[in-house]
């Protein structure tokens, strides 16, 4: 899990994770948010740019 000296004395499970594991992995869930920002705004302008052809979205 964690090495013994970063673990405060008696802390739970959950204050482990908070204080301990989050920080670690925002770097992480940072990349996979932009990812997938990336991936749903590419398939709304799609689907915007597919409905703009003649005709169809009037």
């Amino acid at each position: 899990m964690c090495p013994r000296q970063q673990v405060p004395e008696r802390a739970s499970y959950r204050r482990i994770f908070w204080r301990i594991r989050v920080p670690l992995m925002r770097p992480a869930l940072g990349a996979a948010f932009l990812f997938q920002f990336t991936a749903v705004w590419n398939d709304f302008l799609l689907g915007i740019t597919l409905s703009r052809t003649a005709g169809v979205a009037e």
